[in-house]
């Protein structure tokens, strides 16, 4: 456990002394989330009682960010800086939880979360340092415990030989066991492969071709298919594809149906996607002319699909977007802020669509920095 959770258990224990001396008034009982002042230390900054750890039934984020050094230095690059995984409760406060105790080096990105919200698939990229320089070794899928534990590598590929990108964890069963999907490339082949979550009966679902390839891709909300967005390298062309799984052994697909015109969003490439808890939605992030905002695509009918525009902050880029586990809101990477990226949620029961950017709308929360992001997932459990 790390010291300043040790520090909040004091001032829990400081807070329950209080409560007995002071008995909670109407006011407080109306407004559960308003705390009294801490009366001496230790309390959290500005002698107030700092937020509680979150329980068991709060969702929580999990994002890698390279905003604080690794142990052990790193040198290369953006200085020592290595991509971590953080886990952040409702008040936004956060704690490193993986990426600064292993004996190598890595970049750890795109996260995404077992279905009861206790493990989490990743990305890493391993490399060595060598005069001043980040060295890739090689590329890996692998997965631990919300607390950091249980690190197990699933699949690693060689640099040179390939690459990996994207793990995303099913969200349920899929043919009567969790699995694991990737994105791999071969040359400059890229496919999507389906394996158990320990990297076993691995299986090419839609295999890359000369002319195109996968380009990014998510889980049906049921797990029972899976959308696909290809690219076709010859007329440049991009489209979404929704594939319907059979994995009563290994997983294929048996059929497929084509989203249709989803003209309304600008030409150019998705960034990741993410499919809505309780909706056949999907939030992506589409870039073009160095600009990239957020949609809404609502594939409850695929022939037919219903697109909004989430943002169009012309000043922010908007990337890599969460939905929240009621459906209500988006979390995603936006930037320049400040001197960097920061975490925003926007509330969509609340903010005008298109958000504009203005950063004091109500429904608009900024959340800590990230630096160099590399993805997030969101979860109740």
């Amino acid at each position: 456990m790390r010291p300043r959770w040790i520090l909040l258990l004091c001032c829990a224990v400081v807070l329950a002394a209080c409560h007995e001396e002071s008995p909670t008034g109407p006011e407080d009982a109306a407004t559960p989330m308003l705390k009294k002042k801490c009366p001496s230390p230790p309390c959290g900054g500005g002698g107030e009682d700092p937020p509680p750890p979150p329980s068991v039934d709060d969702p929580a984020i999990l994002y890698s960010s390279g905003i604080e050094s690794n142990v052990g230095g790193g040198g290369c690059k953006r200085g020592d800086l290595q991509d971590s995984m953080y886990r952040m409760d409702l008040s936004g406060a956060s704690e490193r939880v993986f990426g600064d105790n292993l004996e190598t080096q890595a970049h750890t990105q795109h996260p995404s979360f077992s279905p009861d919200g206790q493990r989490f698939a990743m990305y890493r990229d391993v490399y060595t340092v060598r005069k001043g320089r980040c060295d890739t070794e090689h590329f890996e899928i692998a997965t631990a415990g919300v607390d950091g534990t249980g690190f197990t590598v699933i699949r690693e590929i060689e640099r040179g030989s390939g690459g990996l990108d994207q793990p995303r964890w099913s969200p349920g069963p899929v043919g009567g066991g969790e699995r694991i999907a990737w994105m791999e490339s071969t040359g400059d082949l890229v496919s999507l492969i389906i394996a158990d979550t320990d990297g076993s009966s691995r299986f090419a679902v839609v295999e890359g071709t000369l002319t195109g390839e996968v380009e990014g891709f998510e889980w049906s909300r049921s797990g029972d298919a899976i959308l696909v967005h290809l690219r076709d390298w010859g007329s440049d062309f991009s489209h979404l594809r929704l594939y319907s799984l059979n994995c009563a052994s290994t997983c294929s697909w048996s059929s497929f149906v084509e989203i249709g015109d989803t003209s309304p969003i600008t030409p150019g490439w998705f960034s990741e996607m993410d499919w809505a808890r309780q909706h056949d939605w999907i939030a992506v992030s589409k870039c073009f002319g160095g600009d990239c905002d957020v949609y809404k695509i609502d594939i409850t009918d695929p022939a037919l699909p219903v697109v909004t525009q989430l943002t169009a902050g012309g000043s922010l880029d908007e990337l890599e977007v969460s939905w929240s586990p009621d459906d209500s809101r988006i979390l995603f990477v936006a930037g320049p802020i400040g001197s960097g990226e920061r975490l925003v949620e926007l509330d969509l029961t609340i903010v005008s669509l298109p958000w504009n950017g203005d950063l004091n709308t109500p429904g608009v929360r900024i959340l800590p920095e990230v630096g160099p992001a590399g993805g997030t997932d969101w979860r109740r459990f």
